[in-house]
């Protein structure tokens, strides 16, 4: 005489089966996905043919398979949630930091205290100040480390151009002018704001971390609630940061303050720490994002990093 069918372990069968593929399913889909397909599955409610009819011989026999087969379904299923759980923080920080990266505002101002250190000389302290628009330009005036100094470095993606204290206007790319500015103590690729953000967006492992309130600085006796982004360095230029922290601004996503690290101890002219932080929406110039609005017109406009630089004057590039 055949065994009669046990309803309620052909139920669990299929219920830890359900488990166990959609776990493992290729990921044709988003992992958050599969687990919401899992949890309906153990929601499920049981039609009348699937009512369970208890036997007892048939539920003695089977018990231990099903409890082992529920125990590891139980882990899979945690284990997934865990990964969903890790791999959702991830996605949060990096979504906030191309929300940094893709809002479109006026023109910004931003206050830059810089920490940097010279292996005789030691550490120096400036502010100097960040200018950017939503066309992806900038602009810095810094103070210069002596009286009368000052220095402007502006550009856009894909170009740079320097006006010192004396001398011609330079020009050229990204990594020229930063070779350049060296022995300024801004010989980084980070005095563009978009592309600083998108270095950390690509070159770090990030992790989002509490909300924070921070000082507006543009008005005192209000806070701003920020999204805190923390970013550690992966790669090995050393010419970036170890790590990069960033606070967005929860309504508008703006970057509100950005602070960069670089190693303790460091005998090279590195910087040591930058504090970026947004203080003003002022109106500007036509030509503030260009090397025209900081020198006086017909001054000498040096191209570098060509076979043969074709010196100009200011009034010819125009």
């Amino acid at each position: 005489m055949s065994q009669p069918t046990n309803p309620l372990s052909d139920a669990e069968d299929r219920f830890i089966e359900t488990l166990l593929d959609e776990a493992y399913a290729p990921d044709q889909t988003s992992d958050r996905s599969r687990i919401d397909r899992l949890m309906g599955t153990i929601r499920h409610e049981p039609n009348e043919s699937e009512t369970p009819v208890f036997r007892a011989s048939s539920a003695g026999r089977s018990a231990g398979l099903r409890w082992k087969r529920l125990a590891i379904a139980a882990c899979v299923l945690i284990a997934c949630g865990y990964a969903v759980m890790l791999h959702s923080s991830s996605n949060s920080a990096y979504a906030a930091v191309m929300r940094a990266i893709q809002t479109s505002l006026p023109t910004r101002q931003y206050r830059v205290q810089m920490t940097n250190r010279w292996p005789v000389v030691g550490q120096r302290d400036v502010t100097a100040k960040l200018y950017v628009n939503d066309n992806d330009e900038f602009c810095v005036w810094h103070p210069g480390w002596l009286p009368g100094g000052e220095i402007w470095v502006g550009g856009d993606l894909d170009s740079r151009w320097i006006v010192p204290p004396v001398g011609p206007v330079l020009t050229g790319d990204e990594n020229l002018i930063a070779s350049a500015l060296q022995s300024e103590g801004l010989g980084t690729p980070l005095l563009h704001l978009q592309t600083l953000l998108t270095r950390m967006a690509q070159d770090y492992d990030l992790e989002l971390l509490d909300d924070n309130f921070i000082a507006d600085p543009r008005n005192p006796s209000e806070q701003i609630r920020c999204r805190h982004v923390a970013g550690i360095r992966t790669g090995d230029d050393v010419m970036m940061p170890t790590r990069i922290d960033l606070w967005a601004n929860d309504q508008s996503g703006v970057a509100e303050r950005v602070e960069l690290q670089w190693p303790e101890g460091d005998d090279s002219w590195l910087p040591l720490r930058w504090q970026i932080e947004l203080v003003d929406f002022p109106e500007l110039a036509d030509d503030w994002f260009k090397f025209h609005g900081h020198c006086v017109p017909g001054r000498l406009v040096l191209p570098i990093g060509t076979d043969t630089p074709d010196a100009k004057s200011e009034s010819d590039e125009a």
